[in-house]
Formats: C-alpha cells, structure tokens, sequence
C-alpha cells in the first residue's frame, strides 16, 4: 500500500465503521429496526383485490376439483367411446387399354436441341427411337410437348395421355 493512499482507506473504513455503529445503536434502543427500514409481515405478501369475488376465488384450493359433483373418477375416464368408421368413396379407375402397360415401360433418356427444335430420346424395353413434337413412335404414341425435364406422350387411340419425366431426374 502507498503512504499516499493510506489516509484515504483510514478515512473510508472510518466512516464505514462510524455509520454501521449508528445503525446497530439506533435498532438496539429502540427494539425495532432502523428508520426507513421496516420488517415484512405476513400480510404484505397477500394478493389484494378489489372484488370481494375475486377474493373468494383465491381462498380454494387449486389443487382440488371445483366441484365435487364435476369431479370426474377414474374409471369415467377410461370409457372410451365407439369411433365411427366413415366410408370414403374408392375412385373407380378406367379400364386399362393396351397402350397403358407400353406407356408405363416407356422412359425418356434425354432431350436435345436440333435446329431450334427440342428432339426427345426414348427407350421402351430393349428398342429406342428419338422423336419430335408430332412424331410418332413405337408405332403407338404420338409425342406432345417436349419440355426440358420431361415428355409429353399420347396413345394414337387418344385414351392415353401420360407426362413421363427424364430417367434420373
């Protein structure tokens, strides 16, 4: 500690000490505690309301039922009541032509951009061809639209039409 400093920490813990004696002096001859402090009762920590109503609430207890005759038992609880089972209808499916088995094996392998126009690659089982909007192949479809991502396929009968996606996509 520096000489400089000393008087000052003499002087602090003086006023320290002198302030805490007053304290304990003024509690001790009066038998309560100092002025400007005053000890908590009971009745500070209750809820005041208002409503006479209000306050007729807050006297029962939360932790019972409100009523005794609302009260639900036990085996009340677990009756379980009967669900009802609702029939949705089952959509009917149309007849399947021949063309739907070919067209469900048919799959797309690429797209390509020939002289402006988008040319599609088509596989079904072991043959492939290639096609353009309007092309007929496997001499059974008819190609629709060619988008980059997929395909559009028709049965030349006009009872299939199917949007088949680029294989790995």
């Amino acid at each position: 500690m520096n000489g400089r400093y000393r008087l000052y920490y003499l002087a602090i813990a003086l006023l320290v000490l002198v302030n805490l004696g007053r304290w304990v002096w003024v509690s001790l001859s009066t038998g309560s505690a100092p002025r400007g402090v005053q000890a908590f009762e009971p009745g500070d920590f209750q809820l005041r309301l208002s409503s006479p109503a209000a306050q007729a609430t807050l006297r029962r207890d939360l932790f019972q039922p409100l009523d005794a005759a609302r009260a639900v038992t036990a085996s009340e609880r677990s009756v379980r009541r009967p669900l009802t089972q609702v029939q949705t209808p089952v959509p009917l499916a149309p007849p399947a032509s021949p063309a739907d088995d070919r067209i469900s094996r048919l799959r797309v392998l690429g797209v390509v951009m020939r002289e402006g126009r988008a040319q599609a690659y088509l596989a079904l089982d072991k043959s492939s061809a290639m096609a353009y909007a309007g092309d007929t192949v496997f001499e059974r479809f008819v190609v629709g639209r060619i988008d980059v991502d997929a395909v559009e396929l028709r049965s030349m009968d006009g009872s299939t039409l199917r949007k088949i996606p680029i294989s790995g996509k």
